[in-house]
């Protein structure tokens, strides 16, 4: 058996880790929209003289950029929950698509309610299933993170660091998304003030976050199957020599 190039090597990793690539590709390009929304609330307030116009521009575009950030944070964790589901993961928490009280699971089904599916397969239920379960699955705090990925037994020893400056973000997000923004003194009509460099701060940990659940998520699900497929193609190697290959980043955040 011929033996492996490093161009062939490398080719059978990226294969491997094409849906983890990809999420942290549009992970990417989410978090510059953020980014282009907090550099254009600065160019907006550019245009007037009026200091008070200039804030008014200034913070509530930004403020959009903190919406939209969290949003971005939802979705690359639901899609990485996918992953995690796609790998054999416990499933019976799930409940069956389009069921009255979805978010209720059902231990048992009637017939009547296995009727609908009919002509269907087994997999093509589930898949429906777990796309109804992710469509509603939400991340309000850093509990909810935790209690997912404790749910897929992800590891998190080194995703503990991020989640003080995490609540912080999502709770500015839902203060801004639920209340408008006003100061909870309830005294006055005034809006909280927003740091663009908060924000920046905010834009940092929730890439750098990320990065580390898609590192965990390689440890978790795709280095054993690398390392099998490398050993079947007459390339040995380590799980740790393989770690070392791999560099999922979300690129550039602040270029």
């Amino acid at each position: 058996m011929a033996k492996l190039t490093d161009d062939q090597v490398q080719a059978i990793v990226k294969e491997e880790l094409s849906d983890l690539i990809q999420i942290a590709e549009v992970l990417s390009l989410n978090i510059h929209r953020s980014l282009r929304l907090l550099h254009q609330s600065i160019k907006l307030g550019e245009h007037t003289n009026d200091k008070a116009a200039f804030l008014e521009y200034m913070y509530d575009v930004a403020r959009a950029a903190v919406v939209f950030l969290h949003s971005s944070l939802e979705t690359a964790l639901r899609e990485i929950v996918r992953l995690q589901l796609k790998q054999d993961a416990d499933i019976s928490y799930i409940p069956l698509a389009g069921q009255p009280g979805f978010s209720s699971r059902k231990e048992k089904f009637t017939l009547n309610d296995l009727a609908k599916y009919h002509g269907q397969s087994v997999d093509e239920v589930i898949a429906e299933s777990v796309d109804g379960y992710l469509s509603s699955l939400s991340f309000n705090n850093t509990k909810d993170i935790t209690d997912t990925f404790a749910r897929l037994n992800l590891p998190q020893s080194t995703l503990g660091q991020y989640y003080p400056i995490l609540d912080e973000m999502i709770n500015r997000r839902h203060q801004i998304v639920h209340e408008g923004d006003m100061k909870r003194d309830r005294k006055s009509f005034d809006l909280e003030p927003i740091k663009i460099e908060q924000i920046k701060v905010w834009l940092d940990t929730t890439a750098d976050f990320c990065a580390e659940v898609m590192r965990v998520t390689v440890n978790a699900l795709y280095l054993s199957k690398i390392v099998e497929r490398l050993e079947q193609s007459g390339f040995e190697a380590s799980r740790d020599q393989v770690a070392q290959w791999i560099n999922i980043e979300v690129k550039d955040v602040f270029q």
